[in-house]
């Protein structure tokens, strides 16, 4: 019997004992599963319905309100999977904090987080940065193991906010370490715009890097970065399971999930997955999902 549907903040060893009792997962996707939602590929081990996904915790859920569709992990609204590289891109909170420049007070924080912990997904250290944006903002995300964040100033002259740069003026940026898997925003209060008048608010928040591209416009209208519209692109290593590729093809629990011919095993911090071979493109999940450049299956 499947175990029913995990959360991403499910403590590690509830999530683990849920991935050990399930033993009728499917090995490959079945016929008649959906592969899109609205204009998103839905690529197997992913899928919108629990027999359609490798295991529970890759059922993903397509709604459609009005005239939108979106699809969800969770409550994490996705962008875009990629089953070749093994990374799902999505939408997460800005941390923000403003000065209200009418009551001359602090605001209280808006301050957002993530916990993938046990799950089998993990930021991604190579596609992520963390970004800070402000005229006189010392902000982080801190996680369990590191602090991880910047100063960014506006001083006249020297350091002037330019559209495109983000090395320390109104902007700066620091590197993910690896392994990281949740994290919460943070502000140092003796940093605030309280001096910086049309510059009223400061914002935090973990992002793809090459998909960032910073506007100085994000200083002096709030509007256009608004907390309530503007998320951030956050991409995501993700595994199959914990197992290690030896306990992976040896796991009775779980099916072993490099189905296509001209496939390997690969191993992240986050776990196992599957890659294509050299010379090869395509989904290594599904038979014949491998492919030499030029030859495609119907």
């Amino acid at each position: 019997m499947a175990c029913a549907r995990a959360q991403l903040l499910l403590p590690t060893h509830l999530l683990l004992l849920c991935l050990l009792a399930m033993a009728d997962i499917p090995a490959a996707r079945r016929p008649g599963c959906a592969t899109r939602c609205g204009d998103i590929d839905v690529p197997y081990p992913f899928g919108l319905d629990p027999q359609c996904a490798i295991h529970d915790l890759f059922v993903l859920n397509c709604t459609t309100v009005g005239r939108t569709t979106k699809l969800f992990l969770d409550t994490l609204e996705v962008i875009k999977i990629s089953a070749a590289d093994g990374k799902i891109w999505v939408k997460n909170w800005i941390s923000r904090q403003c000065y209200n420049e009418t009551s001359n007070k602090l605001e209280e924080p808006f301050i957002a987080w993530m916990n993938l912990t046990g799950s089998p997904f993990m930021f991604s250290a190579e596609d992520n940065k963390v970004i800070n944006i402000g005229c006189t903002s010392f902000a982080a995300l801190l996680s369990d193991s590191y602090i991880i964040g910047c100063l960014s100033t506006c001083n006249q002259g020297h350091n002037t906010p330019k559209n495109g740069s983000c090395s320390g003026a109104g902007c700066c940026q620091a590197d993910l370490p690896r392994g990281v898997m949740s994290y919460h925003g943070f502000f140092n209060p003796n940093y605030n715009n309280s001096q910086n008048r049309g510059t009223p608010c400061n914002y935090v928040a973990l992002m793809e890097a090459k998909s960032f591209h910073f506007s100085t416009t994000y200083l002096t209208t709030p509007a256009s970065f608004d907390i309530s519209k503007a998320r951030a692109r956050v991409v995501m290593d993700w595994a199959i399971t914990r197992n290690t590729c030896e306990e992976a093809k040896i796991d009775k629990s779980t099916p072993y999930a490099c189905r296509s011919n001209n496939s390997n095993c690969v191993f992240k911090e986050v776990g196992y997955g599957c890659r294509c071979s050299s010379g090869y493109t395509g989904n290594p999940y599904i038979i014949d999902g491998c492919t030499e450049p030029g030859q495609y299956f119907v």
